[in-house]
């Protein structure tokens, strides 16, 4: 901990030193933004991340489409429940890399984001892992997490293909096996409703 400290100072006056977008300065808040990163990651204190937070700001003043910096602390702001600024840094991520594992780690957390929001937006996250589902059609996470989005919405005929999927990769799962009856009961009640109509 002492000595990410100490390399954070001395990364921090190198980056005093240098001019704004040299190459030297780039390094030095880059290796800054590690230094800060590794603590907060050995630590877990919310200070430590938004210390970390603060480093990645200060990089991605002088690199905005600096991915891997994006992504950094689109984690971070995750962590910290700062919501709305992680859906923020995450949409940006996939401007910057629209394809590969980066993409996908961003639909993801988005997705965890829109769904930790005060007022969940379900739709929102519904159709990020439908991305990331195109992307990684055999994640499943990505259709039981759908599903369940789904069935807050209360669109259990959306869900249960989500389900039968996620079921066929991970067989026995009890919550999912809760779930699809739960989707298939309140099919059943909606098919019986209109029937009586």
């Amino acid at each position: 901990s002492e000595k990410y400290d100490d390399a954070g100072k001395a990364f921090s006056k190198v980056v005093d030193l240098q001019h704004k977008g040299s190459p030297g300065r780039l390094d030095a808040l880059r290796n800054l933004c590690a230094a800060a990163d590794k603590k907060a990651e050995q630590s877990k204190s919310e200070a430590d991340q938004k210390v970390a937070v603060a480093a990645y700001t200060k990089l991605l003043a002088d690199a905005p489409n600096d991915a891997e910096a994006i992504g950094s602390r689109a984690d971070l702001q995750l962590a910290l429940k700062l919501y709305k600024e992680a859906i923020a840094d995450y949409t940006k991520l996939i401007s910057v890399a629209p394809s590969g594992p980066e993409a996908i780690a961003a639909y993801n957390n988005r997705a965890i984001a829109y769904l930790s929001l005060p007022t969940p937006d379900y739709k929102s996250a519904i159709a990020d892992y439908g991305q990331v589902i195109a992307k990684q059609p055999n994640d499943p996470a990505a259709y039981n997490l759908r599903a369940i989005a789904n069935l807050k919405l209360g669109d259990f005929k959306a869900a249960v293909p989500d389900l039968d999927k996620y079921l066929s990769l991970k067989p026995g799962d009890s919550a999912a096996l809760l779930n699809r009856g739960n989707a298939y009961f309140n099919l059943a009640n909606t098919l019986r409703t209109s029937n009586s109509k």
